[in-house]
């Protein structure tokens, strides 16, 4: 998981480029918004 900054577009579009989708959106411990990228590890193992 990442977790950006919604105003930091570009960390949010690397995330993107990663293989990260948008997942949820939370607040760090200071108040900050932060919205979490998730990717699955597992696609492609067998």
């Amino acid at each position: 998981m990442i977790q950006v900054e919604p105003e930091n577009t570009a960390s949010a579009a690397v995330a993107r480029r990663a293989g990260f989708a948008p997942g949820k959106h939370t607040h760090g411990e200071d108040g900050t918004p932060l919205d979490w990228y998730v990717r699955d590890l597992r696609v492609g193992i067998r």
